[in-house]
């Protein structure tokens, strides 16, 4: 009997173990939960998404109607206490690329912000984040834009100046600074609109030439293209402006 009461006890103690190890364990595994991404659209327009999933390539497409959230993707088994802990970087994870846009316009901002995602998490823990599309983020208006051109080749030059249909002829004295402008663009706000271009468009400059007292020069030097010209966001006549300037120097003969 004695030996048979041993044994209960014995067994007693390592169900006990197994229990508080049990229990151990559990309380150091964190829960896994599910993260909705969502954009409601809350203007008068139809609202046009396009967008990349951080974990693929492909680029999908999704059209919202007024008053309509639609989800865009799940973020699966993400271990994690609540939703605030899951996007904590100033962009949002789950998206390479989004662009809205509406039938009278696009939104410039970069919509991946973190900032402008809410989140709310559920009873589960799970979470969803949601965008809201509203109309003030579509207010564009018309920003003016001038092109600077300074003459330091040591030479007088000149080429011509292409604007829509319209041809101009320039001769640039050396030391010489002209600005051409205003010209419009529908944007939010003053931007560099050839930031990922690699040329100017609003204007067009032909090849650059100088005549001296004993020859023609001929500069292969390409003045439309982007990298040589610098932007500026600036007052011009006391109203903002993008200013793009661009100076002639004498490597362009060379």
């Amino acid at each position: 009997m004695m030996v048979q009461h041993k044994s209960n006890i014995l067994f007693l103690f390592q169900f006990l173990l197994l229990l508080i190890a049990g229990g151990f364990v559990s309380s150091c595994q964190e829960d896994e939960h599910d993260y909705a991404y969502c954009v409601v659209n809350n203007t008068d327009q139809v609202v046009n998404l396009q967008y990349t999933v951080a974990s693929e390539s492909r680029i999908c497409y999704d059209t919202i109607q007024p008053g309509q959230t639609d989800t865009l993707c799940w973020r699966y088994n993400v271990t994690g206490k609540n939703v605030w802990n899951v996007e904590t970087a100033s962009e949002v994870y789950m998206f390479s690329s989004l662009q809205a846009d509406i039938p009278s316009g696009r939104y410039t901002d970069n919509l991946r912000l973190r900032s402008y995602w809410g989140a709310v998490e559920d009873r589960n823990g799970d979470g969803f984040y949601t965008l809201n599309i509203v109309d003030s983020l579509f207010s564009i208006k018309t920003c003016n834009y001038y092109y600077a051109l300074t003459n330091n080749s040591g030479y007088d030059i000149n080429y011509t100046v292409t604007v829509g249909l319209s041809k101009v002829p320039i001769t640039q004295p050396a030391g010489g600074y002209f600005m051409f402008g205003p010209y419009s663009s529908l944007q939010k706000y003053i931007l560099d609109i050839y930031s990922e271009q690699e040329k100017i468009s609003q204007i067009t400059l032909s090849a650059i030439e100088a005549t001296t007292d004993v020859d023609t020069l001929y500069s292969n030097y390409n003045p439309n293209k982007t990298s040589n010209w610098s932007f500026e966001s600036t007052l011009v006549n006391g109203d903002s402006a993008g200013v793009y300037s661009i100076e002639f120097g004498p490597e362009i003969f060379k």
